[in-house]
């Protein structure tokens, strides 16, 4: 099943604390948890039985060493031990309501560096030096940089999900270019390219015409506000066909044709 924490962008508000395991609570039950936590499990097992998880049955999860368990914010829960654990645990707010359910990610490849960042913010925690925010927020997104670049959904071995990948590198840095095909692309990847376009669509989201598309349209928004290029110049460096292919595709996705968004962005510029 797709992680959803896994594939959306994550926007950190702030950090409400770092919690060392060593040092449980009182009481094993948490009621509407007022943040998210992202739990590294050094040492000692733990079974977290949730039992609001946005279905009707409870859910465990069974945390162990070189696990990180992902709690949600207004989840309900109980611990089978609150004996000490030797863990460390994130607890973070986002700048938006977004919900995921729990889950455990296995950070066993990654331990050594997992286990670092862990324990680089809990003694940033403790010792609250000049700038110590920016440096808690800048090792939690470094933690779920490593979780979601190192993650692979369980429909989609490996090796296919590394040749997808190295197919969205290359159209990063060659979607300008006008004969960059489907095609092509699958051939790169040793596929077919009806399966390259499914497994392209469920690791990224997209379809990858759609995703070279979205990059094209970027690239040209940012040469029509720099008021440099004409309309088919922007075409042309862009890799679109035509420039009415362009002017036709730029309408559809930003709801105005290249001349009137260039305009209303001059007008911007003068105000």
């Amino acid at each position: 099943m797709k992680n959803d924490f896994m594939i959306c962008d994550i926007c950190i508000r702030c950090i409400d604390n770092i919690w060392n395991g060593l040092y449980m609570p009182r009481s094993n039950n948490k009621l509407n948890r007022s943040t998210h936590g992202l739990v590294l499990v050094i040492d000692d097992t733990r079974d977290y039985i949730f039992s609001n998880t946005g279905s009707d049955k409870k859910a465990t999860l069974h945390a162990e060493p070189k696990n990180i368990l992902y709690i949600p914010k207004g989840s309900t829960y109980h611990l089978s031990d609150i004996s000490p654990c030797n863990s460390i645990s994130f607890n973070f707010t986002l700048t938006d309501d977004k919900h995921f359910e729990p889950f455990i990610y296995p950070a066993d490849k990654l331990m050594p560096t997992f286990t670092e960042l862990f324990n680089t913010a809990y003694r940033y925690w403790q010792r609250r030096p000049s700038g110590y925010i920016a440096k808690l927020n800048s090792l939690l997104y470094q933690v779920i940089y490593l979780m979601q670049n190192n993650y692979y959904p369980d429909y989609m071995p490996r090796r296919l999900a590394d040749r997808i990948q190295n197919a969205v590198e290359y159209i990063n840095l060659n979607y300008m270019d006008d004969t960059l095909t489907v095609a092509d692309l699958a051939a790169q990847s040793d596929m077919s390219a009806v399966y390259f376009r499914e497994l392209f669509t469920k690791l990224t989201g997209n379809p990858p015409s759609k995703y070279i598309k979205q990059l094209r349209i970027q690239r040209a928004i940012d040469l029509l506000q720099s008021d440099m290029y004409s309309v088919g110049e922007v075409a042309r460096q862009t890799g679109f066909a035509s420039e009415f292919y362009f002017s036709r595709e730029f309408k559809r996705i930003t709801g105005l044709t290249p001349t009137k968004y260039q305009n209303k962005d001059n007008e911007r510029k003068d105000l």
